[in-house]
């Protein structure tokens, strides 16, 4: 946090506090020296006021400091004050007027915090295995995660197994090249917003409108500058790792939200299709939520949606894929499940709330108790809205049969956990 000892950086400080920031205030120019990568800061906050240093240069200096560049830089600002053009061009990621701190700042850094600080993962396409043992140790160096692949034909497969940060390719490529593999990237609802950098041995002007036509970010010619590259892939990557984040998730509890878990979903069947693999789908609903919101208000009912998804996620397995599917209704998608396994977690999940009930501000404690219907594939269905209807119905037989119960698709199977 960069300015003077003001009314304004009190309310920051506050602000990332409530946050889960630690803190470190620099009422100077808080010029960036030489940092080792593990002292990279996750967030500089820079205060323009008319009694400290140029905010925007101060920012320029922390927005060029390389692969330690901060995972963020907000500026503060008045709304009178703000350049935006030039905050833009100095490298700040957010503009934020001084009298909304208290609410969009907390907003902003639990996002940053929620994607927590891994390497950048990137998915390097490259035929020549010299260039690319060169690029991966110059990546690696910088902590990035490299995963290498020689032709388009192998980078299609590794996408399904993974999702990369960002991906760097050659332009040309033997088989499926360049721009005809960044048209199947973009055509895929879960790289939609994956930052694509390529490789170019001096394209024609031609050559490269095709490939941003395709999907294409930015081009670097080779030979690659290597500075120049690392410090694009780190900053790239994770501004597209952040975009995506406030574009999927769900702004309250961090979740998938719900076009987002639709659309993993619709990935799950077509994966299961290819591969063979049994999923489940679980809708969960929150009973009686009306009554919380009606008693306590509706921030205690924020609170209460927010421990819920907190004990799902420290709950249900890594692998498991969990969204809010609207109000006070949740769905998980769990893989290499089947229904037997779907119930063990349905058990598991409301026991954990019954042992672990939301404890508001002042105290007290809210008891929280569940409906869930289960469907699975391919048992059930073999689609997508099959499947999301199934699960739906089941939890409407739950949710009429009483609380606390899991009902499966079928009426066979219908049973009172």
């Amino acid at each position: 946090m960069i300015g003077p000892a003001e009314q304004v950086r009190e309310d920051v400080a506050a602000a990332l506090a409530g946050a889960g920031f630690m803190i470190r205030a620099d009422s100077g120019a808080g010029e960036p020296r030489e940092l080792k990568l593990s002292e990279r800061p996750d967030l500089i906050v820079v205060i323009d006021s008319a009694d400290g240093p140029d905010a925007y240069s101060t920012a320029a200096s922390w927005s060029g400091a390389g692969p330690v560049r901060p995972r963020s830089i907000v500026l503060v600002s008045s709304s009178e004050r703000a350049d935006r053009v030039r905050a833009l061009t100095s490298g700040i990621d957010a503009v934020i007027p001084g009298d909304r701190v208290a609410v969009d700042l907390p907003i902003f850094a639990k996002t940053l915090a929620r994607i927590g600080s891994p390497p950048p993962r990137v998915l390097l396409v490259e035929t020549d295995p010299t260039q690319a043992e060169t690029i991966t140790q110059w990546l690696e160096q910088v902590n990035a995660k490299v995963t290498h692949c020689p032709d388009g034909i192998t980078a299609r497969e590794a996408l399904v197994r993974e999702t990369p940060d960002l991906i760097l390719m050659d332009s040309r490529l033997p088989g499926l090249n360049g721009p005809s593999f960044a048209r199947l990237v973009r055509q895929d609802s879960r790289f939609g917003l994956t930052p694509i950098v390529f490789l170019t041995h001096h394209d024609t002007v031609a050559e490269q409108i095709e490939a941003l036509s395709a999907g294409a970010d930015h081009f670097l010619t080779e030979p690659v500058d290597r500075e120049l590259l690392t410090h694009l892939v780190v900053n790239r990557a994770e501004r597209g790792r952040r975009l995506r984040e406030m574009v999927h998730r769900d702004g309250l509890t961090g979740l998938l939200n719900h076009a987002t878990l639709m659309a993993e979903l619709e990935h799950a069947v077509e994966f299961g299709r290819r591969h063979g693999e049994t999923f489940a789908f679980v809708m969960i609903d929150v009973d009686h939520f009306k009554r919380i919101n009606d008693r306590y208000g509706h921030i205690a009912g924020d609170q209460v949606l927010l421990h819920v998804a907190r004990i799902f996620q420290t709950t249900a397995r890594a692998s498991d894929l969990i969204g809010r599917y609207g109000g006070e209704e949740f769905g998980m998608i769990l893989r290499r499940t089947d229904t037997g396994g779907a119930g063990v977690l349905a058990q598991k999940l409301r026991t954990a709330l019954m042992e672990q009930p939301a404890v508001l501000g002042n105290g007290e404690t809210i008891p929280v108790r569940v409906c869930i219907g289960i469907a699975t594939y391919p048992e059930d269905a073999t689609t997508a809205a099959e499947l999301a209807q199934l699960a739906d119905q089941a939890l409407y037989r739950a949710k009429q049969g009483g609380r606390d119960r899991v009902e499966f698709t079928k009426e066979i199977r219908a049973r009172l956990i």
